[in-house]
């Protein structure tokens, strides 16, 4: 073979080389995919999803694209390649490369401290205040967890409301220490954008990418979602009863930086060209050159050792609205979107030119995965896995272990009778970036209300009870929900245990219940009082409302919470309770406090 190879004439052998390389290109790389349609509908069928849509671009043309299933569950109207989805989080592309357009712009440096920008974001931690940029935003390293529960469902809070929410969130980790999803550092892009414009956010997408793109179906609001005649509805696949039903559209226009573009997969491969094309589209560039590179470099590791069952899929790291990932050595940008009942995936290969999307109206589908890594396997000529069957697999096995570590949480719980009654637990409770949640008792029932969703409260030990929400949204999942007590014995507090997973509890603070007092009786409790020879003075304004005058220290505010019975108004832990003699008259009050019980005589 050696000798024969060396016997080739120079001639001969570029001829060979050149008639193999002109038949792989003479293959049209569309032919490649010609068992998509057994394998979406398989795929469909496995995981109870109504329907997708799907769309293949190389270089400069879609090479393939089509729709699968259905839109409406109930008229069996078709999918079809101009259907409209909601994308979710593959909005958050779009949003980076307007911070990126605005910083080419000169109108802005995405590494400065963002405060210095947007003085209306405030962060707990003054070292967050003060190192925060836009790029720590922009790839999900500002040291801020989620927090999502504190805008899911709150549609009718603007931005500038969510935007003051900030700075009452704990964060889980050190600024720039790992990679922590948060979409509200999305929305404060948007804001930024508006601030430095005069545009609203959704002027500024149409404007930048959507109409010089041509992206004519694709809207930035939920109501271009809901009144589209070619829209998608919303489905979710309940395990308990293995059914799929349509679910209530969340939604998010006030976070819409975040996840509120709605789109079809022809749209979207307009965006995916300009991504593989240096930012151009049609010669015209779209994105900025430095954003474009910068975008789609790792800026944070977010994980992603090695699974030793898929070895070749590795590495996930981070840009600017995208992620990066290995897929059998080929260099992979992606993105997905996920809001209730619509899933979806963005991806790119920048160095093998090909670009896939795929939509569909299922909530928290594996599709976009199995269909986007299908197509991979096929164009790249790479070993094909089967993608159904390994989610299928794997989603079988965290079913199982999830039910068997539940039945042993069961077994081995200590069921302890609830140490308060009810109407003890009854109220609402405050937390200054989550908002109010209200314990409400129905037909002896208790119930939770939180960001209007109505939640039942079941009892499962001491102050110990659990949440099972709206089941057309939670599948029948359980929050854990725990009351606290005071010295007193008083509940003054619940907290919320894995609504934000990186923090162990969100902790909310009960209200004091008020009583209106008249004017003449306030007076009464009005005068001096002699506490171990120190004066202490309650005195009223306007006869509306009691203070204490501690010597050396400032007026305290009380709030009347029964009769004789006064609180702190914004002093945990504090308050007095007046006593009477025989005739009814006020001789003295108990003042109550963390350290103990004192008493003060009136002279």
């Amino acid at each position: 073979m050696h000798r024969f190879y060396r016997k080739l004439s120079l001639p001969l052998l570029s001829f060979i080389l050149f008639q193999g390389f002109a038949h792989a290109q003479s293959q049209d790389p569309a032919s490649r995919l010609n068992d998509m349609d057994t394998l979406i509908a398989r795929a469909l069928k496995t995981f109870h999803a109504p329907g997708c849509a799907v769309a293949v671009v190389y270089k400069k043309a879609v090479i393939f694209s089509k729709g699968y299933g259905v839109k409406n569950m109930e008229t069996k109207a078709p999918v079809d390649v101009n259907t409209i989805f909601a994308i979710g989080s593959c909005t958050k592309a779009f949003t980076a490369a307007l911070t990126g357009s605005l910083a080419a712009a000169g109108k802005l440096n995405i590494d400065q401290p963002v405060t210095r920008i947007l003085p209306g974001l405030q962060f707990k931690d003054d070292a967050l205040n003060n190192g925060v940029t836009l790029r720590d935003m922009m790839c999900h390293r500002t040291g801020l967890p989620r927090h999502d529960m504190a805008w899911v469902s709150n549609s009718t809070t603007p931005r500038d409301s969510l935007l003051y929410r900030i700075r009452f969130f704990e964060a889980s980790a050190g600024l720039r220490e790992r990679w922590q999803y948060n979409n509200f550092m999305y929305m404060a892009q948007g804001v930024i954008a508006e601030k430095l414009t005069g545009k609203s956010w959704e002027d500024n997408i149409s404007e930048k990418f959507l109409t010089p793109l041509g992206m004519q179906q694709t809207t930035t609001a939920i109501s271009g979602l809901i009144s589209g005649t070619n829209a998608a509805l919303p489905y979710m696949y309940y395990t308990k009863d293995s059914s799929i039903k349509k679910v209530p559209y969340l939604k998010l226009d006030n976070m819409g930086p975040a996840g509120s573009i709605n789109s079809t997969v022809m749209d979207m491969s307009r965006w995916i060209m300009a991504w593989i094309n240096s930012g151009k589209y049609a010669d015209k560039e779209i994105i900025p050159v430095a954003h474009h590179q910068a975008a789609m470099t790792p800026q944070v590791s977010a994980g992603g050792a090695p699974d030793p069952k898929t070895p070749d899929v590795f590495f996930n790291d981070y840009g600017f609205g995208w992620s990066m990932a290995s897929y059998k050595g080929h260099y992979r940008v992606e993105h997905g979107g996920n809001v209730t009942g619509y899933s979806a995936s963005v991806c790119f290969m920048p160095t093998d030119s090909i670009g896939i999307v795929v939509l569909t109206n299922q909530n928290g589908s594996v599709i976009p995965s199995v269909v986007r890594n299908s197509i991979l396997d096929r164009l790249l000529h790479l070993q094909r896995t089967d993608w159904t069957g390994f989610l299928q697999a794997a989603r079988a096995k965290a079913a199982a272990a999830a039910k068997t570590k539940m039945a042993a949480d069961s077994a081995s719980a200590k069921v302890l009778p609830p140490i308060h009654p009810h109407t003890a637990l009854t109220g609402t409770y405050i937390n200054e970036g989550y908002g109010a949640l209200e314990v409400l008792l129905q037909k002896d029932s208790l119930r939770l209300l939180f960001n209007g969703n109505l939640f039942v409260l079941k009892h499962k030990t001491c102050n110990i009870y659990t949440a099972t929400g709206d089941e057309a949204i939670t599948d029948g999942e359980v929050l854990p929900v725990m009351f606290r007590y005071n010295s007193d014995g008083e509940v003054n507090e619940v907290a919320l245990v894995n609504l934000e997973s990186a923090l162990k509890e969100i902790i909310f603070t009960k209200q004091l219940t008020t009583i209106r007092i008249a004017k003449d009786s306030l007076r009464q409790y009005t005068g001096s009082y002699d506490l171990s020879g120190g004066e202490l003075k309650i005195y009223s304004k306007e006869d509306k409302t009691l203070f204490l005058l501690v010597p050396g220290q400032p007026e305290y505010e009380l709030a009347a919470v029964a009769k004789d019975e006064f609180r702190f108004a914004k002093l945990e832990g504090f308050g007095l309770r007046f006593n009477r003699d025989a005739e009814g008259r006020i001789i003295s009050f108990l003042l109550k406090q963390p350290q103990g019980n004192y008493t003060a005589k009136k002279k």
